[in-house]
């Protein structure tokens, strides 16, 4: 009944976040080279990791146009790239795991290396990042390798029982059917939920560290350092209710609706265009709450502005 609002809205999610999305990531990791040498130097690294995988997460969005839908004991994957290939389906949505997972993950890199910066102030060694984020990557390869392995062994070509009683967008014309009842797949989604609250729990412990670690320290610290690091947390909140508002809450539901056998009504189909949201408004959170990157965006913009008055004064004359 409601499918083609549900469809509406996620094209126009995806519309909106493909075309904005790599421009304001593109917009942050300018500001990043230019303010370099003054602004979060023992972090600017993560800050740049963070904008290459917004842009990833973009890209597979914009090439797989991923969606799913719910029947009883059914779980049906859709993607634009290809047509009856449920080999290629596994395979986008495999990657589409492994980019969104490495945007979940690097919240914990994030932590852990603003956690070891202001732990260690004088520490020389600037490249604790590396440990962590070949972690996260090689966790988000074999998460992406495990999905492909059980799609590939429990998923199958839509039946016609469900393909006339589908909600997917005019552009979907690749379908992987997955029998939900099978163990396999369920221990796999379950993995998901998981993860999910692993990292969300572990990136709460590590804020909390961080925050007492400031307030007990915070004689060492310079009242510019101070300062930047409360702007820090602020981002570092947004980047993590962004992901929980609009993947792990909507995702969540979908799983436990999986695993319970319970009918969404469609709504499942939103998940996508939620989850897409992430890498714009991680990249536009770090711009507007970090005063120096806005500060140099308002530069930017009264000198164009500036400019183009005195280019017309002149004209005039």
């Amino acid at each position: 009944m409601y499918c083609d609002y549900y469809l509406e809205f996620v094209k126009w999610c995806y519309r909106i976040t493909t075309g904005v999305g790599p421009l304001v990531s593109l917009v942050l990791l300018f500001i990043i080279y230019k303010t370099r040498k003054s602004v979060l130097k023992d972090y600017q690294t993560i800050l740049v990791l963070y904008c290459i995988h917004d842009l990833l997460f973009e890209i597979v969005c914009l090439l797989s146009y991923l969606q799913s839908n719910i029947k009883v004991d059914v779980l049906i994957i859709g993607t634009r790239f290809g047509v009856d290939q449920p080999q290629s389906v596994a395979v986008m949505a495999a990657l589409y795991l492994y980019s969104m997972y490495m945007l979940l993950f690097m919240l914990l890199v994030s932590c852990h290396c603003r956690y070891n910066v202001l732990k260690n102030v004088h520490n020389t060694n600037k490249k604790q990042w590396i440990t962590s984020y070949v972690t996260i990557n090689v966790l988000s390869i074999l998460s992406a390798l495990l999905t492909i392995y059980v799609l590939l062994e429990e998923g199958n070509v839509i039946t016609k029982k469900y393909r006339d009683d589908i909600c997917f967008g005019e552009s979907t014309k690749n379908y992987l059917e997955i029998d939900t009842k099978k163990l396999r797949v369920r221990l796999l989604i379950g993995k998901w939920l998981l993860t999910l609250f692993i990292v969300y729990g572990i990136a709460v412990w590590y804020g909390a560290k961080t925050l007492k670690l400031l307030s007990s320290s915070a004689a060492k610290y310079s009242t510019r350092t101070l300062t930047t690091q409360r702007q820090l947390t602020k981002v570092i909140i947004i980047q993590g209710l962004i992901p929980m508002i609009t993947s792990v809450g909507p995702l969540s539901v979908t799983c436990l609706c999986i695993i319970f056998v319970i009918d969404p009504k469609g709504m499942e189909v939103t998940l996508y265009g939620c989850v897409s949201w992430i890498p714009v408004l991680n990249a536009l959170s770090t711009i507007v709450f970090i005063k120096q990157y806005r500060q140099f965006i308002v530069r930017i913009w009264r000198t164009k502005k500036f400019n183009h008055s005195v280019t017309s004064r002149t004209s005039y004359q």
